[in-house]
């Protein structure tokens, strides 16, 4: 796991002399928080104009589904890239985050291809998908 260190802050401010309060202008930490830094298995898919409906449909309920019972993900995103010409299709970025890299490389030694191989009995010519991994920073 990748770990982000942080350290939680607070003013010191409680000095007293002589009944007054003085501020401090410095801060120091009361603790520190370790959060933990996502990995991100983005998967980009082109989609034919004429199919992209039932191609997202199938995706949310069938395909992402199935892929986050593997458990090796704990959560996902579906986005649409936003383009101006969408002549040729539409574009999809599903996002699947996990802690560990050691998860999605379980993913892809042991899920990954008989999931591309359904999509590509399925699908057929009618997409194209780049696979990229991400980290958080």
């Amino acid at each position: 796991m990748i770990y982000q260190r942080r350290h939680l802050y607070v003013p010191l401010y409680f000095m007293c002399f002589q009944n007054v309060f003085a501020f401090c202008a410095s801060y120091r930490p009361i603790f520190t928080i370790y959060s933990i830094r996502m990995i991100i298995y983005n998967v980009t898919l082109k989609v034919d104009l004429q199919i992209h409906e039932i191609f997202l449909r199938w995706l949310r309920e069938d395909h992402i589904p199935r892929v986050m019972e593997t458990g090796c993900f704990t959560g996902y995103r579906v986005l649409r890239v936003m383009e101006e010409h969408q002549a040729d299709g539409i574009t999809y970025a599903v996002q699947y985050e996990t802690t560990d890299t050691a998860r999605y490389f379980d993913y892809q030694n042991n899920h990954a291809p008989a999931f591309q191989k359904e999509m590509k009995e399925v699908w057929q010519d009618k997409y194209a998908a780049f696979r990229t991994l991400l980290r958080e920073v």
